[in-house]
């Protein structure tokens, strides 16, 4: 037997899924894919973890590879770090301190501002 209000729940999770992926697509920066991460090592083989929820983050999730040490963030775990940090002096990466390029920093206030959007 199939649950329905299951199924139907997954559909608009998906659609709502679709929706945000276009959205991110049109900020323009090709880093929200799950990278090849080599010999590194891993938790366990093929998993990658988010730094900030130390979560999982499946192939099929949207994720953010920073651009200075390159660790893994879900899109949207990122951009609400992003976001609280937003007026603080020191806009900084949050797993190896590195400053954030100031471009990159603005596309996650626009991941976090359409992810907001699509609650």
């Amino acid at each position: 037997m199939t649950d329905k209000l299951g199924e139907d729940y997954e559909s608009i999770a998906i659609e709502r899924l679709k929706s945000i992926r276009k959205k991110i697509d049109e900020i323009g920066d090709p880093a929200y894919t799950v990278p090849d991460l080599g010999n590194q090592e891993e938790p366990e083989k093929g998993e990658r973890i988010c730094i900030a929820c130390q979560s999982s983050i499946k192939p099929t999730e949207i994720c953010v590879t920073m651009p200075c040490c390159g660790c893994l963030f879900h899109a949207s775990c990122i951009a609400k770090i992003c976001n609280a940090h937003r007026f603080l002096m020191n806009k900084i990466c949050p797993k190896c301190t590195t400053p954030l390029d100031q471009d990159f920093e603005a596309r996650l206030i626009q991941i976090y501002d359409i992810i907001k959007k699509n609650e």
